[in-house]
């Protein structure tokens, strides 16, 4: 089991301050990665976590400049709000000026309000992002880049410097839903699943396994821990979908864990909620005293 932790790079205490000092911390505890959140903006009549937010990329860019090991995550980018192409070179230059740390993961989106905003297309965003990541792979790997979909289409072109890892960052493909199990089965090197109650993950293991036959595809989870919490809870997420949040105490947590473990779980990123900095490095150093550590 690997474990990695959301920076805060949205929520009512966002600051400078806060990514800074959780990027820091996460190399000293010894987490595995960091990893931002990506929404870009959020229709006012939206009730929602991600209004106050920083930019994906660029916080992970500022975290690739204050940490030396430690991997770098985006959980997830919706990118088909953004132009691929840019978001392909955004991602290999990350990849260098890290010296390889970059994970890339990718999603449909949820937020119909927010593609309406910056003029993306809702309704075909799935099979959009199915293309997107074949474009990405080709801008990566080709020396002359020719590639020709239904929505993209590039032809002689020289996509250069490619990225420090030899074919490209590792892609995730994140989602709860079956389309999104499909999509990694067919696409991805993991499925990133978010906040996800367990009766809904077992079965998505289950069709993953199914879908992906031969391909190794690596299971993996957000999840949000309240370490606080004397017990786990059940929520709905903006768009109305079951959200589980862990508590219990970290006894608690170690044991949710066990059990998703058993399911297939092999790597944990933890959200530890909106906070003021100095807690949420608290939690962090307590999930890592008294969970990680009876993984080492």
């Amino acid at each position: 089991m690997k474990f990695g932790v959301c920076i805060p790079n949205f929520g009512e205490h966002l600051s400078p301050e806060s990514v800074k000092a959780v990027c820091r911390a996460a190399e000293e505890l010894g987490y595995h990665s960091l990893w931002t959140t990506d929404h870009i903006v959020t229709p006012a009549g939206l009730l929602s976590p991600y209004r106050n937010i920083y930019e994906s990329l660029t916080v992970l860019a500022y975290a690739a400049g204050i940490t030396r090991k430690t991997i770098l995550g985006s959980s997830v980018v919706v990118l088909p709000l953004r132009d691929p192409i840019l978001a392909a070179k955004q991602f290999a230059t990350l990849d260098a000026l890290s010296e390889g740390r970059l994970i890339v993961g990718l999603a449909a989106g949820w937020a119909e309000g927010e593609f309406r905003v910056l003029g993306g297309s809702f309704g075909d965003r799935g099979a959009r992002l199915d293309e997107q990541v074949e474009l990405l792979r080709a801008l990566w790997t080709q020396p002359v880049v020719n590639f020709v979909g239904r929505y993209y289409k590039v032809i002689d072109v020289i996509f250069e410097p490619k990225p420090r890892q030899d074919g490209g960052p590792q892609v995730w493909i994140g989602g709860n839903s079956r389309a999104a199990v499909k999509r990694a089965a067919r696409l991805g090197d993991a499925w990133h699943a978010t906040s996800i109650p367990l009766d809904e993950f077992r079965l998505r293991v289950e069709e993953l396994r199914r879908l992906s036959g031969q391909r190794q595809v690596e299971v993996t989870a957000r999840m949000a821990v309240d370490v606080r919490s004397s017990k786990s809870r059940l929520l709905r997420n903006p768009a109305g979908e079951r959200r589980v949040v862990w508590g219990g105490g970290t006894g608690g947590v170690a044991a949710t864990l066990s059990e998703y473990e058993a399911a297939g779980l092999e790597y944990l990123v933890v959200y530890f909620g909106d906070k003021e900095p100095s807690e949420y490095v608290s939690d962090m150093k307590v999930f890592g005293d008294d969970v990680i550590a009876t993984y080492a």
